[in-house]
């Protein structure tokens, strides 16, 4: 019987994440969690109460600011704690705002009949050229959330604008194509292991980018053997998301709204599409907003 390993990143709504984890807690499910530094006053062993069949792991943990580096490291750290445990047939990456939205009998007869491939998600066939300014030129100001300082904002912007003016590209010299997607993935083990060794390069390339967590892995997969075991192999927001994206590519359900360019909410005005949805993992779910579309999906996969 093959093993899951779940990766977490959670920052807040911590009673939330106790459901996660308990929907993930499978004999067949190895968990590890990673927990923002910058939360407080989390407790522990509350977070483990309800985990009684899987091995729960709390990883090294970092301080993640939104689009910074620190969202990589987060990732790593996850994805080598698990390899340097086991062998894993898969590694999911999951927020401690996502659920899975089908039984654990239902994603493991899944990856099983899909075996090898890798679920990860493509933007477009080519960067678009403000996208690949991301990993282009510098950008500075990495322990904070530019979306909530003006003031950071702009001097990021204007340092940027000085670097076009005085010819800085990173890549100029770079024979990488890069490309990107969403950063939620499930992957297997071969896929897991070249990653984490290419540590060096990822750090090297991506440091100090924006948004450098929905490149490095697209990037790495496509220039590599790998792009041909991946599951999906388009190139879909365009293709399939303009009346409401349904990620067939990493199995994640995420409603997008194109006016915030921010996944919608999911309330129990999407309950149908949860439901309905042949998708295997959903985000965004906020407590504080709808709880019972929480408790609506807790009790289908634990029914089913």
């Amino acid at each position: 019987m093959g093993k899951h390993a779940y990766l977490i990143q959670a920052y807040n709504n911590f009673e939330f994440v106790e459901k996660l984890l308990a929907a993930v807690d499978d004999s067949r499910n190895d968990i590890f969690l990673h927990i923002d530094k910058k939360a407080s006053n989390v407790d522990r062993k509350k977070l483990a109460k309800n985990i009684h069949l899987s091995n729960l792991t709390f990883v090294d943990n970092v301080e993640v600011f939104w689009g910074r580096y620190s969202q990589i490291t987060s990732e790593l750290n996850l994805l080598e704690a698990a390899i340097k445990n086991n062998h894993y047939d898969y590694y999911h990456l999951l927020s401690g705002a996502d659920l899975p939205i089908k039984s654990q009998d239902y994603i493991h007869e899944f990856f099983k009949k899909n075996n090898g491939k890798e679920f990860i998600n493509f933007q477009a066939k080519n960067v678009l050229p403000d996208k690949l300014e991301r990993v282009k030129y510098y950008y500075l100001f990495q322990k904070s959330d530019l979306r909530y300082n003006k003031t950071l904002y702009i001097a990021q912007k204007l340092i940027v604008k000085l670097q076009k003016i005085v010819g800085i590209n990173r890549i100029r010299k770079s024979s990488v194509k890069f490309q990107m997607g969403s950063n939620w993935f499930s992957i297997t083990d071969d896929l897991a292991r070249y990653v984490i060794s290419k540590k060096p390069w990822i750090q090297k390339t991506f440091n100090f980018t924006a948004n450098g967590d929905e490149l490095f892995l697209q990037t790495i997969v496509e220039n590599s053997n790998f792009k041909k075991r991946l599951y999906f192999n388009k190139y879909d927001d365009k293709e399939r998301y303009e009346d409401g994206p349904s990620r067939e590519a990493n199995q994640r359900l995420i409603i997008w709204d194109w006016t915030s360019h921010k996944p919608t909410n999911l309330t129990m005005k999407n309950h149908s599409q949860i439901m309905d949805s042949d998708l295997l993992f959903a985000r965004k779910f906020v407590p504080d907003l709808d709880t019972q579309i929480i408790e609506e999906v807790l009790k289908s996969i634990n029914r089913k």
